[in-house]
């Protein structure tokens, strides 16, 4: 240990060698000489390679070499990133860092992610990489079984417009079993890249049409959880003193209608929410859109 804190007071590449020692404690901190503070940037690389190994990694080790990843740039590394995600043997919470620093991949932040030093990180020079990366393993992704990783997954996919099937979405967002993170994303995913697919027809009835699909009268609206404007006037009851009565309010709560059919119109050109007028007027209207 006494040698290793020496290196990194002179900053020297050979703390490295300490990266492999078999105590966890000694790894972990040549991984934190090399990683932190003012780096060592000659040794980056030979604490990227270790994401390549079978064998687990101390968490410090593992996190640090991720970011490695970001900072470094490359298709090889943005390749590690994807594979380390899809590794079952490692912890949960690196796995989705991996996803996590993927999506920053050609965007990344200012500062650093494990030591919140400000640092200047370019980006990839090729803004597709990730894309055609994630586009080679996209089977492998859509197929996690965690719930939180897949969600990440399809943000990733939604991030980098990574090409995926309407039916593969559509499937991701029918899933009843999956949770309403992975749904939300998956439909958000469906609408940018199929925005006029009978997938999404199909996937915006099933999740929501069926319960509101006489809201409007006709099933040409479709719905999401996003605000526009009121909803037109709708009897409720409530309960006073007296007893139950009817009254008309006007409402302005979640669903409203998100998308104006292909091929469809409406008598009204301005008395609904997702009427041509109140699209002119709302041009981000929608989540979807």
């Amino acid at each position: 240990m006494a040698s290793l804190l020496a290196l990194r007071r002179l900053n020297h590449p050979g703390v490295a060698g300490f990266l492999k020692d078999p105590d966890p404690k000694i790894a972990s901190e040549a991984a934190r000489a090399i990683y932190d503070d003012e780096s060592i940037v000659a040794a980056l690389p030979q604490l990227i390679v270790l994401l390549d190994k079978s064998s687990a990694l101390p968490d410090a080790v593992a996190r640090r070499a991720l970011n490695a990843c970001l900072r470094t740039g490359g298709k090889e590394n943005a390749e590690r990133l994807i594979t380390y995600a899809l590794r079952q043997d490692s912890p949960l919470p690196l796995r989705m860092e991996a996803l996590e620093l993927a999506m920053l991949w050609n965007d990344p932040p200012v500062l650093d992610r494990v030591d919140g030093r400000y640092r200047v990180i370019v980006g990839s020079a090729d803004p597709k990489t990730l894309a055609m990366v994630a586009l080679a393993k996209i089977d492998a992704l859509m197929g996690l079984p965690e719930k939180e990783l897949k969600a990440k997954v399809v943000q990733l996919l939604t991030i980098h417009r990574v090409p995926v099937e309407s039916r593969v979405a559509r499937a991701a967002v029918m899933e009843e079993s999956a949770s309403p993170e992975v749904r939300v994303e998956a439909l958000r995913l469906l609408a940018d890249q199929h925005p006029g697919s009978d997938d999404l027809v199909a996937a915006l009835d099933a999740s929501w049409g069926r319960k509101h699909r006489n809201f409007f009268g006709s099933r040409r609206w479709t719905m999401c959880s996003c605000v526009t404007g009121p909803r037109p006037r709708q009897k409720r009851r409530s309960y006073t003193k007296a007893g139950p009565h009817w009254r008309s309010r006007r409402l302005w709560p979640c669903w409203v209608v998100c998308r104006w059919r292909l091929g469809t119109r409406h008598s009204s050109s301005s008395g609904m929410p997702g009427s041509p007028a109140n699209l002119a007027r709302f041009p981000r209207q929608c989540c979807l859109s």
